[in-house]
């Protein structure tokens, strides 16, 4: 049950990696690229918990090892300022270059 929660989160880190990209080229304005990174971030896996609840709730009440894995619902939450302070290292880096 693991595979969906990180192509879950992949997907999420390349939609608002490259939506950032596009508006920090577009506008100029680091600030805003990472405002909507975050958004973007937050509106997909807040969609994908409810969603994925929604289809299985046993999945996440049961008994797993690891930090992530014990996180049950919250795991895909908890990677949400993960994925947007990547974003913002990633909008640097290309600004710096």
């Amino acid at each position: 049950m693991l595979a969906p929660f990180f192509v879950i989160i992949l997907f999420s880190f390349l939609v608002s990696t490259l939506t950032s990209m596009w508006i920090w080229k577009k506008k100029r304005n680091k600030w805003l690229g990472l405002l909507v990174s975050f958004m973007i971030n937050v509106l997909i896996l807040s969609l994908a918990t409810a969603v994925l609840y929604q289809v299985d709730v046993h999945t996440f009440h049961k008994q797993t090892q690891g930090f992530f894995g014990s996180l049950g619902i919250f795991v895909l939450g908890f990677f949400i300022p993960i994925n947007t302070i990547l974003n913002f290292y990633i909008i640097e880096t290309a600004k710096n270059k």
